[in-house]
């Protein structure tokens, strides 16, 4: 008699068990292959940011402030006098046409009378269809492929009492390695870094070397409350403006943090394995390890080695310039 044609029962499980051994061999790779590429585009847009800032500088003649301006108009950074307006633009707005999104960039009207690029607490400002565009939109360029972020901040979200979600991103800018539990003046505007309220720095002032000093780096998760990261408002150890005073990657809401305003840590982090993708003032892009010395870390962040003792965080102590 022939035998029938087809597979017996065994012979079909032990098919099934050869397929599902070569997937689950392959499914890593796969992965692995995904986040080298999602990795790459992140790469590509540190150094697009980092090109943008070198371009605003040779135009400029400085690089753009981290915050436009103060957000305390009776204790304001220096240059300011009491009273003075506040304007909280981030240097993402600021580096609009430098990554070609000028149209962007026209949306938040730098020249109307009267200012009224305050954020959080202008009904008038509110009103204004164009700029609620420009705080809702999310450049490419802003973004990690590997991030797995909210678009926007929650709508609810006090402080910007604002009609619609702000934007997320997935960079900040470097403030220093002074940062929590202090989120004060020093901090904010006398800080160790390039990037601060107000104050504006040059090449002039990077006495450390250009590709020993960041630019900025990473941040993963930008819309959780205590880790919130909208590009266009500039604010301490929060959006858009971070420090190297905790470690890399350190969780939302743990670590040391800032007695007020939520609790945030003002990490850098990334969704990538092992550490962060950093952009330097030379222009070039590391990833550094979470395992990194510490005082290396920190020395990153810093434009000058002489304004921070790194064997004495407990005391900061800025020198002046």
């Amino acid at each position: 008699m022939k035998r029938p044609a087809g597979f017996t029962l065994v012979e079909l499980l032990v098919v099934i068990a050869i397929i599902g051994v070569l997937v689950a061999l392959l499914l890593p790779a796969v992965q692995a292959a995904r986040e080298a590429a999602r990795r790459a585009q992140c790469v590509n847009n540190c150094k697009q940011l980092a090109l943008g800032l070198q371009n605003f500088h040779d135009a400029f003649k400085r690089f753009p402030a981290g915050r436009f301006h103060s957000d305390s108009t009776s204790s304001p950074c220096p240059g300011l006098t009491a009273g003075q307006a506040e304007f909280s633009y981030s240097a993402f707005v600021s580096l609009l046409p430098y990554i070609e999104e000028q149209n962007l960039y026209e949306l938040a009207k730098w020249k109307t009378a009267g200012g009224g690029i305050w954020i959080e607490d202008s009904t008038a400002w509110h009103a204004d269809a164009d700029r609620m565009r420009m705080i809702t939109a999310r450049p490419k360029v802003y973004v990690c492929p590997s991030d797995t972020a909210e678009p926007g901040l929650s709508v609810e979200a006090g402080w910007w009492n604002a009609p619609v979600a702000p934007a997320t991103t997935s960079y900040a800018l470097n403030l220093g390695n002074l940062g929590p539990p202090e989120a004060t003046t020093t901090v904010r505007c006398k800080n160790t870094g390039l990037f601060m309220y107000q104050v504006t720095k040059s090449i002039r002032n990077i006495t450390d070397g250009l590709s020993k000093t960041l630019f900025g780096g990473e941040v993963a998760d930008g819309h959780v409350e205590a880790n919130e990261n909208a590009w266009t408002r500039g604010t301490r150890l929060n959006s858009c403006l971070r420090s190297t005073r905790n470690p890399m990657n350190t969780p939302a809401g743990q670590g040391l943090k800032v007695a007020t305003g939520g609790g945030v840590n003002g990490a850098y982090s990334s969704n990538h394995p092992g550490g962060v993708n950093f952009f330097f003032a030379d222009g070039h892009v590391t990833f550094l390890s979470e395992t990194i010395d510490p005082d290396t870390y920190e020395a990153y962040s810093t434009r000058d080695s002489a304004l921070w003792p790194y064997t004495n965080r407990s005391e900061p102590q800025v020198s002046g310039e």
